[in-house]
């Protein structure tokens, strides 16, 4: 039997996100502008501008986890990739990046802090994000 682990919300991101960052923390992650261009119609969800910025930690790479979603339109796909990381153009361009599907469970190759980053073809809405083990 899956145990809940935590839930965060990815907020709505009006129009096209070329430039944006989700942060400040807590369960829910607040859009903010940035100045930093990511560029390519990707979001990076993060808790900027609060404690080290991460999303989320990771603590073990043998425990199986399960990730719980579901895109709204707008969000094609949705990645985890550490929080160090700034992808240029789509978030796979970040070859540390791990493509995630809803229901099936994974491995992180590496502890340590990480971030949600989100390929868009506009604005889309909120959307939760639940891990279990």
């Amino acid at each position: 039997m899956a145990v809940a682990i935590f839930s965060q919300t990815i907020p709505t991101v009006a129009g096209t996100p070329a430039a944006l960052t989700l942060g400040p923390c807590g369960n829910t992650l607040v859009a903010t502008p940035s100045a930093v261009p990511y560029g390519g119609g990707l979001v990076i969800a993060s808790c900027a501008g609060t404690g080290s910025g991460e999303a989320f930690d990771v603590g073990s790479t043998t425990t199986s986890v399960t990730p719980t979603f579901s895109l709204p339109g707008g969000a094609s796909d949705l990645y985890v990739l550490p929080a160090a990381d700034t992808p240029t153009t789509t978030c796979g361009s970040d070859s540390s990046a791990v493509a995630l599907t809803s229901g099936s469970p994974m491995t992180f190759g590496a502890t340590g802090a990480y971030n949600y980053c989100i390929d868009a073809t506009g604005g889309f809405t909120s959307f939760d994000v639940s891990w279990s083990q």
